[in-house]
This record gives C-alpha cells, sequence and structure tokens, in this order.
C-alpha cells in the first residue's frame, strides 16, 4: 500500500504473521478464519496455521510458495532471469535497498514453518495456475519442480483439494478469478462451524 510505512525490522514470517493478528484484532474480527494466501503469502498462510491452529478454520493457496521453492528453484533459473534479476538490483545497488523487506527473510520463512509444528487438520484448497511460463522465463525443470512442490501442498491436511486454472500461469485470481472463488466457497463449506463473532 501507498500510504504504509516502510518496515523498520525484519519482515520474517512471525513478524507478519503477528502484523496479521494485530490487524485482525484492530478491526474486531475474530476467529476463526478460512486463510486465503497467494504467491509469497501462502508461506505466511502455513505458518499462520501451524502457529494458531485454534484460529483457522481452513486455507487457500493460491499459487502459493512452498518452502522448498526458493532453494530448489534457485538451482534451476534461465539465464534472462538472471539477467532481469541483475537488473532489478541495480536500483537498490545505487540508492540502498531496504534490508527489513519480507523478500529478504524468505528463507528464515520457510524455516520457521519447518519448526513450527505440525499444519493443523484442517480443509486446504491448493489453487495453481495450468499455463507454463516461457523457458525463458522458468526452465522445464524448474517448471517441474515447482508442479512437484504444489502437489505437496496436498499432504498438508487429510482434507485437500487442487484446483487447477488452466488458463492461468501465476495470477489465476486476475486471469480466472471464478476457480479461485469456487476454491474459497469449497472451504467454507466444508469448514467446521466458527467460533466467536463473525
Amino acid at each position: 500500500m501507498d500510504g504504509s510505512d516502510k518496515p523498520s525490522a525484519p519482515q520474517t514470517g512471525r513478524a507478519i504473521v503477528g502484523a496479521l493478528r494485530e490487524l485482525l484484532a484492530a478491526v474486531d474480527l475474530r476467529p476463526s478464519y478460512v486463510l486465503v494466501g497467494h504467491s509469497l503469502g501462502g508461506l505466511y498462510a502455513n505458518l499462520f496455521a501451524r502457529l494458531y491452529p485454534q484460529e483457522v478454520r481452513g486455507v487457500v493457496l493460491v499459487e502459493a510458495a512452498h518452502p522448498k521453492d526458493v532453494e530448489a528453484l534457485g538451482a534451476h533459473r534461465s539465464p534472462l532471469t538472471r539477467v532481469v534479476q541483475r537488473i532489478v538490483d541495480i536500483p537498490g545497488a545505487i540508492f540502498g535497498r531496504n534490508a527489513f523487506l519480507e523478500v529478504e527473510f524468505v528463507g528464515e520463512t520457510a524455516r520457521e514453518i519447518a519448526n513450527a509444528g505440525p499444519f493443523p487438520d484442517v480443509p486446504v484448497a491448493v489453487v495453481t495456475g495450468g499455463k507454463s511460463p516461457p523457458t525463458f522465463l522458468m526452465s522445464a525443470a524448474a517448471r517441474e519442480i515447482r508442479l512437484a512442490n504444489q502437489r505437496d501442498l496436498l499432504t498438508l491436511s487429510r482434507h485437500t483439494r487442487q484446483f487447477v486454472a488452466e488458463k492461468s500461469g501465476h495470477f489465476p485470481q486476475i486471469t480466472e478469478p471464478a476457480v479461485v472463488a469456487q476454491a474459497i466457497l469449497s472451504i467454507v463449506g466444508s469448514a467446521p462451524p466458527a467460533v466467536g463473532r463473525r
């Protein structure tokens, strides 16, 4: 958000989950919650559910990051992706970068997930984009790792379902919002009754 303050402390998963819980309390929205996490937000939903299982009714992971994605995919970046990353890094090198941004702590967040205890046995929907990115952006090997990690997210709970957005890449909420809405409604419909005021 344009009006948000820049972070002044490391934005690890625990920090972000803590900020989200503060926000929910500030607007008096009480548990239990259906968490929806896209991309990197999937890591935070994963961590939230492990840290506060009693507050979670279900989780929807939309083209969500897997804790193993960064390490596995980093070794399979395409040459163009490496060049683009160097270009993106130029402004930060010249003007200084905010070392507290969440993208700087993805590895730490993955470790927090590994140490946070088991994922609760709540309904989970995994929305995966069916379109492969061009190979100059993601190699075929990286795509296979990504798809394997998406399938692994289905092992989080005994109550999981995958939704494949066939016409979408990384942003199915934009290109096929009906698929994402269907996934969310499937969780709302299968989750146990809410606790507290809605």
